[in-house]
């Protein structure tokens, strides 16, 4: 099909089918038909069942897809998803802070690359009329300035768009779904597998603890490591609203 690319906005050949967020961040949600929970959290009874995770069709030339945000994509996922960052090592180190959190650095990081690939899933997630995002939307001049500067592989600056990631030691556990939060006005949390992904979209919500966490030019992050209990905290409502009802009538 030919069509306008999302991201280079020119007239090309459109692949068929993309993932608005990367199949790697999936792994291990799957249930034994291969089929994940997608829900809105805003509205906890809209909800369906996806076979490979969120996406749409006919929205990026193969060339945006595989390469401009794949590289992005396969960046993200060596340095993070395939690492043991809950352990201490070379790229990760557990520095315990008050409230029973732990605070992963994440040292060695490609400032530009990650940051790009952070800005990129916020991007996506605008831009999609999947029904997962229908009650998330950006302004047309925040999309268009994400757009350019994925493109163009800007350097963005620390404090535009910071995403905060919160994770737990428990978050393999059995919850394949992923939902989108847009409830508190000026940030959006991303809900998907190991992470919770919070982007500060509202000058007034951003703090020194944001700045302290979101990825920075000296190329650090800290991600989050909450207990058990302030997991299940962050999640429950979600699980207990739409996932064990859905299983229990499943059963």
């Amino acid at each position: 099909m030919i069509g306008t690319c999302q991201l280079c906005k020119k007239e090309k050949e459109l692949i068929q089918r993309s993932h608005i967020w990367p199949k790697f961040m999936y792994k291990g949600m799957y249930d034994d038909k291969r089929r994940l929970y997608v829900f809105n959290s805003e509205d906890p009874t809209k909800h369906h069942m996806v076979q490979s995770g969120s996406y749409q069709q006919f929205i990026f030339c193969k060339e945006c897809d595989n390469v401009r945000l794949g590289s992005l994509e396969r960046y993200a996922s060596n340095y993070l998803y395939n690492k043991p960052y809950l352990e201490n090592g070379e790229d990760f180190t557990l520095i315990p802070v008050p409230g029973g959190i732990q605070v992963i650095e994440c040292k060695h990081l490609d400032y530009n690359q990650y940051k790009l690939f952070l800005l990129s899933l916020l991007w996506r997630a605008s831009i999609s009329t999947e029904s997962l995002f229908e009650n998330f939307k950006l302004t047309q001049e925040e999309e268009e300035f994400l757009r350019e500067s994925i493109y163009k592989k800007d350097v963005v600056d620390e404090m535009a768009f910071p995403c905060v990631l919160i994770t737990s030691d428990v978050a393999n556990l059995d919850e394949n779904f992923i939902a989108v939060d847009p409830t508190m006005p000026g940030i959006v949390k991303f809900y998907i597998n190991a992470f919770v992904y919070t982007f500060y979209l509202a000058e007034n919500k951003k703090d020194e603890t944001t700045r302290q966490l979101a990825i920075g030019m000296d190329h650090k992050m800290g991600i989050m490591k909450v207990s058990s209990e302030q997991w299940n905290q962050i999640r429950s409502s979600i699980i207990e609203a739409t996932i064990a009802p859905s299983r229990n009538k499943n059963k």
